[in-house]
């Protein structure tokens, strides 16, 4: 069966798949209080520019979600290419209103193509590796009813974590008190994010340095590595900070014996949350339905 795979730009996607003639992407954008806009996107340069942008800004911009329109356009554009499904992936539906527009659209082609939803409960990379996943099932030609279930399983039971670099975008963001970032500064405390099991993000743990940052997300994989006999792929992502996030995928390569580790940069819309400097690490399982647990 033909089908189309449908992201949205917080998966920052790497040349390699968005130039996939089966995958679609729809995008976000953060407007400024001056009127000043920048679609999201996984171009350097603009992510550049708009981290720039952002520390002159007193108040962080405001993200908006794909217009209705464009969406239509893109379904009637798949539809139009002879495409007999579509499984769409997006940002979680906790912080973003994305994957509620995309199942009102999709609900609008239910005669004219089969569809399935999928909610990643994170972004980034997640989506970036849930799409390769759902590549690879396609090209595997397994049915599009058993792709589906594992990429939801994996979605379900993927971890991300989010070490946040500079913490005036959680003070102006309202997530963090202006007195604690002060101190956390000093003290050069890292607060260290995570999605939740529902897709939130919320505060996991309070570490002092970078180093100990890495060390505990090393913990985190070794202690999913034994959860998941069938084997985890580890992913990383960045916001300006591709030098750093090169080294610690150097030190978890050599401390686990991992590679194979996708990187990708975060950007305007999620960038607006994390600021400049945040690395994340996801860490997904592979599915097995002999030894998963559904």
């Amino acid at each position: 069966m033909k089908t189309a795979i449908i992201v949205d730009s917080t998966a920052y996607l790497n040349q390699e798949i968005a130039s996939q003639p089966n995958v679609f992407q729809v995008d976000l954008s953060v407007i400024f209080d001056d009127g000043t806009v920048f679609k999201d996107s996984s171009d350097i340069d603009q992510q550049t520019r708009f981290y720039q942008y952002m520390e002159k800004s007193d108040r962080l911009p405001k993200s908006s979600q794909p217009h209705p329109g464009d969406y239509y356009q893109l379904m009637d554009q798949i539809v139009e290419e002879g495409f007999q499904a579509v499984i769409a992936i997006h940002l979680s539906s906790k912080i973003s209103g994305t994957l509620a527009l995309a199942q009102s659209v999709l609900a609008e082609y239910q005669d004219r193509i089969q569809s399935y939803i999928i909610d990643s409960k994170s972004s980034c990379i997640v989506i970036e590796g849930l799409a390769r996943k759902a590549m690879k099932g396609l090209e595997s030609d397994k049915d599009l009813e058993d792709i589906v279930a594992e990429l939801t399983w994996q979605a379900n039971h993927t971890q991300t974590y989010l070490m946040v670099e500079e913490l005036d975008n959680l003070v102006k963001g309202g997530r963090l008190n202006a007195g604690f970032a002060t101190l956390g500064q000093l003290l050069k405390i890292r607060p260290l994010l995570h999605f939740d099991e529902e897709g939130n993000i919320l505060l996991f743990e309070k570490i002092r340095t970078n180093k100990k940052v890495y060390a505990r997300w090393i913990q985190l994989i070794q202690v999913a590595m034994e959860s998941y006999p069938q084997g985890v792929q580890i992913m990383m992502t960045h916001a300006n900070a591709k030098e750093e996030c090169s080294l610690v995928v150097g030190l978890i390569e050599k401390e686990l014996s991992i590679s194979d580790i996708d990187t990708n940069s975060i950007g305007p819309v999620i960038g607006t949350h994390t600021g400049k400097g945040c690395i994340g690490l996801a860490i997904m399982p592979n599915y097995d339905s002999d030894k998963t647990n559904k």
